[in-house]
Order: C-alpha cells, then structure tokens, then sequence
C-alpha cells in the first residue's frame, strides 16, 4: 500500500509504500559442522563428500517481512536537484528447524532494519557552445546488521568481521558535457567512489571457528571517464 504526491507545483515528488510480505521455506546458507556437531547429516547429502564442504544450502523455516519505503526528489532552483530515501524492515522467523536453533544460527542476518539515501545533483546553463557543466555527489546509509552465521561467535580474534557498523559510502562525479570540438562531441569527467573510504566487512564466513574468509567494500577509488560521439 502506498501514496504518491506531487507538491509546492510539482517542485517536490513524493512516494511512500508499506509492505508486508511473507515467504515461505526459506533457503539460506549454513555450515556442515552445525549437523556434524549434532551427528547429523541432512537427507540426500553424500556422507563421504558432505563433512568437507565449506557451506550448503539448507531449509530454514518461514520469514515475514514488513516496514515502509520513503522517497522524495526536490527541485531546489533551476538546474539543482535533491532527494533522498529512507527505508525500514522488520524479519521475522518461525517454523524453524530445531537443530539450527539449537546451533545458535544467525537466520536474520545481513539484512540492516535501516536503510537510507541522500543525494544532489547540479546542471549549468551552456557556457560555451552546448557545453554544460555537471555535478553529483551521492550517498547510502545503513544502520548496524550482523553478518556472521552464527548469532554469537564469542571470539575476540574475529569481531571485525561479525558485524558490519553503521555507515554511509559516498560517491561524487563532476562533469563537462556536449563538448565541441570540430564534427564531435565529447564529455569529460572526474569520479570518486567510496570517499570517505569505508572498510567494513560485507560478508563474513567462519569456518568451525579456526578459519575465516570475508568480503569487504571495495577500496576508495578515483578515476577520469572521456566519452567521444560522432
């Protein structure tokens, strides 16, 4: 359910959306040890090949999601844009396999109940010939998620990688677009992305407890784009 609004003539756009939503027999990852631990192998899993396996895919009950989505676009003056968003859901769980309770299986995790956006974008008049100048910086927020298998590891040696903090990841591009130069148009720009240079965890997979691998935002970046049209 929904609504949508154009105000103040249409120089402010927004959408607001609520939602609930349930799935049933959910699959997600999880690791062979919890069943090994319990002398347990899953149904249909080869027993010689089932103990070496880093992660499987396995049942994990039914989830409920609901919350709301917000966004609105603002037209600030002429050639000057704004908007933003913010986003908000709630996971439930239920139906779920005892063995993995019993695992302390993180089941809702890496999902952020928080969410959010802001970004502003400028355009110039031409200043020579058909030539504009542009500029946009962007950015995305979200609240503290875990992001480990386990809902409590209990191992100091790995608490960088258990949870991902709260966060923003920003990114910028400057442009100089429609560029004449004799029978072709050009646009140049600059890029930066991630620049306040973010290095959390986004993925993290611990292995019985003495292994572990993690993916992580990508490095702050900068970079020049050159695009010719003829």
């Amino acid at each position: 359910a929904g609504v949508k609004a154009d105000l103040f003539d249409r120089r402010l756009r927004t959408n607001l959306s609520l939602f609930h939503v349930t799935y049933s027999n959910v699959q997600g990852a999880t690791s062979p040890q919890t069943y090994i631990g319990a002398g347990q192998i899953p149904e249909g899993a080869d027993p010689a090949v089932f103990p070496y396996l880093g992660v499987f895919v396995a049942e994990q009950g039914d989830y409920k999601a609901r919350g709301f989505e917000f966004e609105g676009t603002a037209l600030i003056t002429d050639g000057l844009t704004a908007g933003g968003s913010l986003s908000y859901t709630k996971t439930t769980a239920k139906n779920v396999p005892p063995i993995l309770i019993a695992a302390g299986q993180d089941l809702l995790g890496q999902r952020p109940k928080w969410t959010g956006s802001l970004w502003g974008q400028y355009e110039s008049e031409p200043f020579a010939g058909d030539a504009t100048f542009s500029l946009r910086v962007d950015g995305q927020w979200n609240s503290s998620y875990h992001i480990d298998l386990k809902a409590n590891r209990g191992v100091a040696a790995y608490a960088n990688i258990t949870d991902s903090n709260p966060h923003w990841i920003v990114n910028g591009r400057a442009a100089i677009k429609n560029i004449s130069l004799g029978p072709v148009k050009t646009e140049l720009a600059v890029w930066a992305r991630n620049l306040l240079d973010n290095k959390d965890a986004t993925y993290a997979l611990i292995f019985g407890g003495i292994n572990a691998a993690a993916n992580y935002q990508q490095a702050r970046a900068f970079g020049v784009y050159l695009a010719i049209d003829f």
